[in-house]
């Protein structure tokens, strides 16, 4: 969980994509992302495969805390 922390910490969430279609912002996230998302590379690196998802799929719900400006 370290090296993901750690190379989470140095990406820029502001820029584009890599081949892998993962953004910045994607990856500053809680910790029970975290962990799906060293289950998923453990999983890619096990097996020599990428999953066969498309993040330009899914629905992101801002959660805006109460009393706060958006």
């Amino acid at each position: 969980m370290e090296e993901i922390e750690a190379a989470i910490a140095k990406m820029n969430p502001g820029k584009a994509p890599g081949p892998d279609v993962i953004f910045g912002r994607m990856v500053h996230c809680g910790n029970i992302a975290k962990e799906e998302l060293l289950e998923i590379f453990n999983l890619s690196w096990a097996t020599g495969k990428l999953p066969k998802i498309s993040l330009c799929k899914l629905s992101v719900i801002p959660i805006l805390q109460p009393n706060k400006n958006a």
